[in-house]
């Protein structure tokens, strides 16, 4: 019961989030994001990680959702009170697009890359921890989401 209540309360807030983004409703989407922080188990919990992967989305080059990244430092001042050192260290650097070689490298294959880099490039993504790669990859698809709607 905890379990399926957790997912669908990140689930229900990693939505919200991306509308807010979309809308450019900045104050909803700080608190949105801030919401996510320290929400889950593990090392890094799951909202931290969606947010990694979010934000690092956000801060690709030539993003046409780079007025998003301004959730960045909101999260980056509220993250310390809100959950643990690592996840902390995590955000700050994805705030300012900085990430592990191999989330960055998916990244550019998702914008540049062929099919079978996208693949494998996910795999790589999909191995980071126990859980904290598929969050970290949700993230990364829902900026890659909010980017879309923001070109229409």
């Amino acid at each position: 019961d905890f379990d399926r209540a957790l997912r669908s309360s990140l689930q229900e807030r990693t939505s919200r989030l991306v509308a807010c983004l979309v809308n450019e409703d900045w104050a909803q989407a700080d608190e949105c994001a801030i919401g996510l922080l320290g929400l889950g188990q593990g090392l890094t919990p799951s909202g931290d990680d969606f947010l990694v992967g979010l934000l690092v989305a956000l801060n690709l080059p030539q993003s046409p959702a780079s007025a998003a990244c301004r959730i960045g430092a909101s999260i980056a001042q509220a993250a310390p009170r809100l959950t643990n050192a690592i996840s902390v260290a995590a955000l700050r650097h994805a705030a300012r697009g900085r990430v592990r070689h191999g989330i960055a490298q998916w990244c550019s294959a998702l914008v540049g890359g062929t099919e079978p880099e996208w693949h494998s490039g996910l795999q790589r993504v999909l191995a980071i921890g126990s859980s904290s790669g598929t969050d970290i990859a949700v993230g990364v698809l829902a900026g890659m989401k909010v980017s879309l709607e923001c070109r229409r």
